[in-house]
């Protein structure tokens, strides 16, 4: 599937492959911050690109989760 259709697919609702990115993303961000204390995450521009990617991804995923999931899900942080 070329990347064009595949970021129509992702858009269409998909809510479990969303669910799965923001699953993925948290276990990555556990896994990364777990190394490390926060003075030397401060300091480790590494670090810090690779939790923050983390975030931008759950960021994405949220926001292309549909509007029903997120009315029916409204208890969700």
């Amino acid at each position: 599937m070329s990347w064009p259709r595949l970021r129509k697919y992702m858009k269409t609702g998909n809510e479990n492959l969303h669910l799965l990115h923001i699953r993925d993303a948290i276990e990555k961000i556990m896994q990364y911050s777990s190394k490390i204390t926060f003075n030397e995450f401060a300091k480790n521009d590494k670090d810090y690109d690779a939790i923050l990617m983390q975030i931008i991804v759950i960021g994405e995923a949220v926001n292309n989760l549909s509007t029903e999931f997120k009315e029916a899900h409204h208890d969700l942080p």
